[in-house]
């Protein structure tokens, strides 16, 4: 049965990913307050979902001008179940300030993608763009 089989290796793709990042990155281990993980539970799984993404937020409010007035008063994400209260990006804060959310320099853009969606009333596109390394896990251009 290929789904199956396809469910399993997604699987074990998590749980080696998520082990990987348990023995090499010590605020992931300090964030679980465990020594090791054995046998991953469904809460070891979710407590990697919450670490990565407050991980990603801070990474965003860094780097981010647009994200560091857009969660400067975001309470802190305690659960999976807080995320559904983080404001999300709307198509116009992509049309408005599509720069102020860049978090990597000018420099390192590698590909702009400009998007015009029917329906718009300003007719300005939406700017997006990627880094070097999206370029080549996406493969664009």
């Amino acid at each position: 049965m290929p789904g199956k089989e396809v469910i399993m290796n997604l699987e074990k793709y998590v749980h080696a990913k998520i082990r990987k990042d348990f023995s090499g990155d010590s605020l992931y281990r300090d964030f679980t307050g465990k020594n090791s993980l054995q046998e991953l539970t469904r809460a070891d799984i979710e407590a990697y979902q919450l670490f990565m993404f407050r991980r990603m937020i801070d990474y965003a409010v860094q780097k981010s001008s647009f994200y560091q007035k857009r969660y400067a008063n975001l309470k802190k994400v305690k659960s999976l179940a807080d995320i559904a209260s983080v404001p999300l990006t709307e198509a116009e804060d992509l049309r408005q300030s599509p720069y102020d959310m860049l978090c990597i320099g000018m420099g390192d853009i590698a590909r702009t993608f400009s998007h015009t969606t029917t329906g718009t009333t300003t007719g300005e596109p939406k700017r997006i763009f990627f880094a070097h390394s999206d370029a080549d896990i996406i493969r664009i251009g």
